[in-house]
């Protein structure tokens, strides 16, 4: 490994620390899991094969105006962290 790459990898206790993930600001914890969750278990679910056809029809039903939505959802939570100096915004929400 050349010494560039020893000097700048990111990770845990590294040279540069890599940020903890806040599900405050991911959407795939905020939105996304929750819709699909209850959209495949709406149903009850007979066996694998049912489960993974409910997942793929969830997924595909998640339409361009929704991910819209979760982006401008995304960049106020954004800006409510910066506001906040990236303290906790779960009690703000």
């Amino acid at each position: 490994m050349n010494s560039f790459l020893k000097k700048s990898w990111i990770g845990r206790c590294g040279p540069v620390e890599w940020p903890p993930r806040s599900p405050d600001l991911t959407p795939l914890d905020f939105y996304l899991w929750g819709h699909l969750k209850a959209i495949v278990y709406g149903v009850k679910i007979r066996d694998v094969q049912h489960l993974k056809l409910r997942m793929l029809e969830a997924c595909a039903g998640i339409s361009p105006a929704v991910l819209l939505s979760v982006c401008e959802e995304w960049e106020k939570r954004v800006a409510l962290t910066i506001q906040h100096n990236g303290q906790y915004i779960e009690h703000i929400l």
